[in-house]
């Protein structure tokens, strides 16, 4: 981890910072820090460390990545230590651009961005973390959402349900928002799914492998294993499915409780559902 505020960069393009909140959030910008990289950009990804049980995401080559200690989960003095970090970083890299992602880093890391008065500030809306919280934690996390959209000039929504979500709930206004395409938040490089010779042979190995049947429809789910993520109902609609249904991911903070009612959920078809 970088501790010295005093960062020196060599380039002389413009200097471009990303935030987030996840190592693994590192898989969303594949190929698109290189890509203007490759064009003059000086490019720096500011995200905490590999946390335990996330799974390793290849860091881009060449790309300058600073960790900086973050927490999933609201905690008032850990967020201010981050904050107080993030201002130090972008005061001394002083960006043309940001760019903040996921809901902690959208707030924390836009927060830093406004108060270094960074000229183009943009932040990329890939959900909406309260939607399936209640009460005061539901308050806080929308004002959080709103206050992370204010405080950039663009907000980059992944889909177009998201955009009218986010309006609809106040976060923020339209004139604000943008969606790329179709939506996304880096496109898909459609040649990776491309069914060439070898994908087809070792898609076949792998049916084999999982006793899955050569022609039957397969249904996946990849991701963090957590009610916010909607897996309890995901796995309801699976148990009632005559597809082929998996799940592949790692268990958050709320493990047991899942686990829990995984089983009560599942019953006598567990076996249908692989984990």
């Amino acid at each position: 981890m970088l501790v010295d505020t005093n960062i020196r960069v060599n380039s002389d393009g413009p200097r471009v910072v990303n935030v987030t909140n996840s190592s693994i959030s590192l898989g969303f910008l594949q190929g698109q820090l290189q890509y203007f990289q490759d064009r003059g950009f000086d490019m720096t990804v500011l995200s905490p460390e590999r946390r335990n049980g996330e799974w390793e995401v290849a860091r881009p080559e060449g790309v300058r990545i600073i960790e900086v200690p973050m927490e999933r989960e609201i905690a008032p003095l850990r967020d201010l230590a981050s904050l107080w970090r993030l201002w130090q970083i972008m005061r001394a890299l002083c960006p043309a651009v940001t760019n903040v992602g996921t809901p902690k880093a959208g707030l924390l890391g836009g927060l830093a961005a406004w108060l270094n008065r960074v000229p183009c500030r943009f932040y990329t809306l890939h959900g909406l973390r309260f939607e399936t919280t209640m009460g005061l934690r539901r308050r806080l996390l929308v004002y959080a959402e709103r206050l992370a959209c204010r405080f950039a000039h663009r907000v980059i929504c992944v889909s177009q349900s998201v955009r009218e979500k986010a309006i609809a709930s106040g976060v923020t206004r339209r004139e604000r928002t943008v969606v790329f395409g179709s939506g996304s938040c880096n496109g898909v490089d459609a040649s990776r799914f491309s069914a060439t010779p070898e994908r087809m042979k070792q898609a076949a190995q792998l049916r084999r492998h999982l006793g899955i049947p050569a022609q039957a429809p397969v249904v996946l789910f990849v991701g963090r294993l957590t009610s916010d993520k909607g897996i309890p109902e995901l796995m309801e609609a699976f148990c009632g499915s005559v597809i082929n249904s998996w799940i592949s991911g790692y268990f958050w903070w709320d493990a047991s409780r899942m686990k829990t009612r995984f089983l009560s959920i599942l019953g006598h078809v567990w076996r249908r559902i692989r984990m």
